[in-house]
């Protein structure tokens, strides 16, 4: 679960909202989380195929 992480606006159509509605109740989520579990399930199938490399942000002044 994600708690550290601040706010991205995310526009869906009316259908795709419905159905990450839906998602989400029938397994007991919010819709955020069920939106960062789709996320999560398609980076981890994605990875064999491709190396993504996440970083944490520079600290501000640091070259």
């Amino acid at each position: 679960m994600i708690t550290a992480a601040k706010p991205f606006g995310l526009r869906l159509p009316d259908d795709m909202k419905a159905w990450v509605a839906a998602r989400a109740a029938d397994n007991g989520r919010s819709m955020n989380s069920e939106i960062a579990q789709i996320l999560k399930a398609h980076m981890t199938a994605e990875q064999p195929r491709k190396k993504v490399v996440l970083r944490k942000p520079a600290k501000a002044g640091a070259l």
